[in-house]
């Protein structure tokens, strides 16, 4: 029986190789907010889409201090070239033995189901996303972020604070 950590509960950790073969871990990332996308395979358009979404927004992302990393059960080279083909700009994590994929509780036959999970600076889970939409995905995932951690400054050079108390 598997099941899916829930918001409050400890991330699990896990190792794994990035298109680029670097050996990943979760814990390596504590301090920052994790967007953790499980995808069934890099090749459907519906994984390119969803990828393509995140990549787009990844700098606003990181401005909520949040780095987005993608886990499927393709190898090590399909990963490549799917990275490659479709410019992405984070990790994306090979599971071929789909062992990160069980302890998740996102294993569905033999592939991953759909799902995100926001994982706080502490390594703690702080929001699930069972029903992906991948049209508006990545937008609620940024307006979570920013629920939970203030809005991400778009020019972060100009000090909005003095701007703020003036108003």
């Amino acid at each position: 029986m598997t099941f899916t950590p829930q918001p409050g509960e400890k991330a699990p950790d896990f190792a794994a190789k990035d298109q680029a073969g670097a050996i990943r871990r979760l814990s390596d990332h504590q301090g920052k907010n994790v967007v953790l996308f499980f995808f069934p395979g890099g090749g459907s358009a519906t994984c390119a889409r969803q990828a393509a979404a995140f990549r787009d927004q990844v700098a606003l992302l990181r401005r909520s201090n949040a780095l987005v990393i993608g886990v499927s059960g393709d190898d090590v080279v399909g990963l490549k070239r799917f990275a490659m083909l479709n410019r992405v700009n984070f990790p994306v994590l090979s599971d071929p033995d789909r062992v990160i994929l069980r302890e998740w509780g996102v294993l569905r036959g033999d592939r991953a189901e759909r799902r995100t999970f926001v994982i706080d600076a502490e390594g703690i889970v702080a929001k699930v996303y069972n029903a992906v939409a991948v049209a508006r995905h990545v937008q609620d995932v940024v307006a979570d972020l920013q629920q939970m951690h203030g809005p991400a400054r778009l020019f972060p050079s100009v000090d909005m604070s003095a701007v703020e108390s003036a108003g």
